[in-house]
């Protein structure tokens, strides 16, 4: 009678550690296939940048460039600089900041897209402030939120 009551408590106990295995397994491979799952988001992500680089016609003229270096599409991305940008000789009637890429949100920017946006003179911002380079006074461009699918990446 006492081994058979043993041998149920071998059991049970076996049975115990057994279930809590299995719960931990399950608990593991939740964890993974999540993580899978933030990779391949992560891997089809747009990653949209706004740079300050020489122009392709003259390297004393300065574009904005903007670019989806990403492998997914960008949606809805508005762009906001502070300071506002302004050309060194901004003109009234159609100041840069106004440019609509700046006022409205861009619908959708393709993998590998590229659009150049002529900013300014290099000559013209170093004679309108010699103590300034062509870039310094931009302190900081914020990109707001880009969907992808149904999913949200900032």
């Amino acid at each position: 009678m006492l081994t058979t009551a043993g041998a149920l408590i071998a059991t049970a106990l076996t049975a115990y550690i057994a279930s809590r295995q299995y719960r931990q397994g399950e608990k593991i491979r939740r964890e993974h296939a999540e993580q899978a799952e933030q990779a391949r988001l992560d891997q089809a992500r747009p990653y949209v940048l706004l740079t300050v680089d020489a122009a392709e016609v003259s390297v004393h003229l300065i574009d904005l460039v903007l670019s989806n270096v990403g492998v997914g599409p960008a949606r809805d991305v508005r762009i906001t600089v502070t300071p506002p940008l302004a050309r060194a000789n901004e003109t009234t009637s159609y100041p840069l900041h106004k440019a609509r890429v700046f006022t409205e949100p861009i619908e959708m920017l393709p993998p590998g897209f590229q659009q150049r946006i002529f900013f300014d003179s290099a000559a013209d911002r170093r004679a309108a402030d010699p103590r300034r380079s062509a870039t310094r006074s931009i302190s900081s461009i914020t990109m707001a939120t880009a969907t992808i699918g149904t999913k949200t990446a900032s």
